[in-house]
């Protein structure tokens, strides 16, 4: 083959090779071995085709997650070895698009783009070049006693509903989405016995499934007495909680009207 002064090529083993006299040996290069649940990440030096015969273009990235020992070519250099992050039901990787490509789901990503990755989508996942590791997410667990106010939801078209709230009532094990985050942690149930009861005021118009369908407008209050177990929906703001007065015959309250004095 034609060689003209300053190319570089690689001679693979096995074999012995004796330098000519034109020749400069500039390094010797061992394979990397990849393992499982591994991937190595190389970046081309100069543009040409790589061991697979796909065309890269100087300073381009890709990986290769064969497993096996991978020897790489004259034009190409080792940037790192990618440990793949194990997932379970109690964890999810939440990732970001560096720039827009096909994730290994075969769904277009654009830039910027956050989203988890569970279980249920595969146990074992390689970031590729194009991603990026936000973090890991813990599961968020509820009892059939807990309750939890999700701001800025995730819709059913995977983009965040800013500025509306979603209850979520135990039982149930969820991971919050990129962009979501709870408004006042895990939070218990209301359990009312006979001598108790909530102060509730709307913070929206909505129909009252409790109240026999009574609709409330924003500002109205009005009491919800036990015994019952009660979680408030996103349009109602619980303001306090209030214990029945016991009085004997010879005791008595004064009670004033709020509105009108």
């Amino acid at each position: 083959e034609k060689r003209v002064a300053g190319d570089e090529w690689l001679f693979e083993g096995p074999g012995t090779y004796i330098p000519r006299k034109e020749v400069a040996v500039v390094e010797v290069i061992k394979a990397t071995v990849v393992r499982e649940n591994q991937a190595i990440r190389l970046r081309a030096r100069k543009e040409g085709l790589d061991r697979s015969g796909v065309q890269r273009v100087t300073g381009e990235e890709w990986q290769v997650s064969k497993v096996g020992a991978y020897l790489p070519g004259a034009h190409e250099e080792v940037v790192d070895i990618v440990n793949a992050f194990i997932l379970t039901d109690k964890n999810a990787l939440h990732v970001r698009a560096l720039r827009p490509f096909r994730d290994a789901g075969g769904r277009e990503r654009r830039t910027g783009e956050e989203w988890l990755v569970t279980v249920a989508d595969r146990e074992a996942h390689i970031p590729s070049v194009a991603e990026e590791v936000v973090g890991v997410v813990d599961v968020t667990t509820l009892n059939s006693r807990q309750y939890c106010v999700v701001l800025d939801p995730v819709g059913a078209d995977g983009k965040p509903q800013l500025g509306q709230k979603r209850v979520v009532k135990g039982e149930r094990s969820f991971f919050l989405r990129p962009g979501e985050h709870l408004e006042n942690g895990i939070q218990d149930v209301y359990v009312l016995s006979e001598e108790e009861g909530l102060v509730l005021r709307a913070v929206e118009a909505f129909v009252d499934t409790e109240g026999r369908g009574i609709q409330r407008r924003p500002g109205d209050r009005w009491m919800l007495r036990g015994p019952i177990e009660y979680v408030p929906p996103a349009t109602v703001e619980v303001l306090l909680r209030r214990d029945a007065i016991p009085l004997d015959e010879n005791e008595g309250i004064y009670v004033r009207d709020i509105k009108t004095g």
